[in-house]
């Protein structure tokens, strides 16, 4: 298990701060699918007692990153192909509702708020970096359609998306492409979707990019 991102805690709630470390070090696959997760050793990494430890990984067992498997054991999801093309599958679903939304919406402050990321997102310097920056665009433009259950329901698979394409922009550098460009290019044909003012395309246009990750898979997996 890595120290990277994992530190002593000294906020009054605890039990969120550790949720959150401990989710930003499976997002960023510091630690890795299918790890265990031992309470005593992550209590004496926090310097907390187990109670709020416990309390984070029932919280992240209950977004879907990490799984109770007996004993009192507790380790890290592993998300197979399967799992990807259901989370795939229903951020098509949410995506394609947001830009359609959005579309009607659109506005100067949204239009500022894409551009600044894409900006972050060419100055990025890992994939943890990247895939967060990718995941922000995506929640901006969903928060961006006034819906606000479809926001919710969109978080829920955020930090499942937010694991995987770390996994796969790695996959990608490995095959010779340059996941930073694609990922910014790809992003700009949404921005310019959302902005022409077509629901039909918008929609269409975010379902498609979200359902591009199953298509690269599918022939790269």
């Amino acid at each position: 298990m890595g120290t990277h991102t994992m530190k002593p805690i000294s906020r009054v709630r605890l039990a969120d701060e550790v949720q959150s470390q401990i989710r930003q070090a499976i997002v960023s696959r510091e630690i890795e699918f299918g790890a265990p997760l031992s309470e005593p050793k992550l209590a004496d990494r926090f310097g907390v007692s187990r109670a709020p430890v416990r309390e984070a990984l029932i919280a992240l067992e209950r977004e879907g990153l990490v799984e109770f498997v007996g004993g009192g054991r507790t380790r890290v999801i592993t998300i197979g192909v399967e799992d990807f093309a259901e989370i795939c599958t229903l951020r098509s679903t949410y995506e394609r509702l947001a830009g359609q939304l959005v579309a009607k919406r659109w506005g100067s402050t949204l239009a500022a708020t894409l551009e600044d990321n894409l900006a972050r997102q060419r100055r990025s310097t890992t994939w943890a970096e990247l895939s967060a920056l990718d995941m922000a665009f995506h929640e901006a433009i969903v928060a961006g359609s006034g819906n606000a259950r479809l926001l919710a329901a969109w978080r829920v698979l955020r930090p499942q998306c937010e694991a995987c394409l770390v996994h796969f922009f790695g996959l990608e550098k490995e095959l010779g492409h340059e996941p930073r460009k694609v990922t910014v290019a790809a992003h700009e044909k949404v921005i310019a979707a959302l902005s022409g003012g077509d629901p039909d395309a918008a929609g269409d246009a975010m379902a498609e990019h979200a359902e591009s990750w199953m298509s690269w898979l599918e022939h790269n997996g």
